[in-house]
């Protein structure tokens, strides 16, 4: 090839291919983690909503219904399916409600809500002090 000839070589235009593929690669990889990390944060946030549902539903109880005795406290477990973005996706929460006993006049309530996302568990706790 003589000097006045121009234009890429085969070899340059591989090479110019490879880097752009690397980089489409990366930025690929990113966009996926990002969408997993949004994910997770609107599971979390879903989450957090079912437990506040959840103990709004327990602390408007009236207190007799929610006292238990020094030997026995209480517990009870739910599960619900729930819609998350607008229905494109559907995760099922599971709570875990317990009731424990503190003094005659007042009782530790506490909710554990637990879900699953890409084979792992997760789980957020809410506790609150109810008194008559």
């Amino acid at each position: 090839m003589s000097s006045s000839e121009k234009g890429f070589t085969m070899i340059e235009l591989l090479v110019a291919v490879l880097i752009l593929s690397v980089g489409l690669l990366g930025l690929f990889q990113s966009v996926y983690v990002a969408i997993g990390n949004g994910m997770k944060d609107t599971l979390r946030a879903e989450g957090m909503t079912f437990g506040d549902e959840l103990m709004a539903h327990e602390v408007n109880q009236p207190f007799t219904n929610l006292s238990v005795s020094q030997a026995q406290p209480w517990s009870r477990s739910s599960s619900q399916p729930r819609s998350i973005n607008n229905g494109m996706a559907q995760a099922t929460y599971s709570s875990v409600r317990t009731h424990v006993y503190v003094s005659p006049s007042s009782t530790d309530l506490q909710i554990r809500v637990t879900w699953r996302y890409k084979g792992a568990q997760y789980s957020q706790n809410l506790a609150t002090m109810v008194s008559k």
